[in-house]
């Protein structure tokens, strides 16, 4: 889980420290008083002991397989957009319409295989997506992707604001070249 859209803006790397102070000063008055400062995920006691995935943050999450990683993750998606940021998810394991079907599911209720497997209604399906039809996420399923790839469709969406995060489902996959 990524969220460096600062950074992409090409800001220098090189700080005096009295601009840092200035900017933690902003950040100090923008922030007090608030439990959560960064984007919250939706789970109340994970939110209140990190504050919130903030800005300029790398967040990993790591488990062994078949733990609920990606399943956190979608959790995390449909919560932050639904709390107002633009969100990117960019995922190497599954196409958008596993995607889809798997926030269908974290939102409904609906049992996850019965909407993959297609036993569900599609009047239902449909109802069911009116959900989530507004929620500004941007999918990106390209099954071969570089860590230069991922970074050059960032810098796109936060040079037209699209962007606030974004969630990379399955970083073993990805490739450096």
């Amino acid at each position: 889980i990524l969220n460096d859209s600062k950074v992409v803006k090409n800001k220098t790397s090189w700080l005096p420290m009295g601009s840092a102070i200035e900017d933690y000063i902003n950040f100090y008055l923008n922030n007090q008083g608030k439990n959560v400062v960064g984007y919250q995920i939706g789970l109340q006691k994970l939110d209140w002991l990190t504050g919130g995935f903030r800005d300029e943050t790398l967040v990993i999450i790591g488990a062994r397989p078949s733990i609920g990683k990606s399943a956190f993750a979608m959790q995390s998606i449909i919560n932050v957009a639904k709390n107002g940021a633009k969100v990117g998810v960019v995922s190497i394991e599954m196409g958008n319409n596993e995607l889809i079907s798997r926030m269908v599911s974290y939102t409904s209720g609906i049992d996850f295989n019965d909407i993959f497997r297609l036993k569900v209604p599609i009047d239902e399906i449909q109802r069911r997506l009116l959900d989530i039809h507004n929620l500004n996420i941007f999918f990106s399923d390209q099954t071969k992707c570089s860590i230069e790839g991922i970074r050059s469709s960032v810098i796109q969406l936060v040079g037209n604001n699209a962007l606030d995060i974004v969630f990379i489902d399955y970083l073993q996959l990805m490739s450096s070249e």
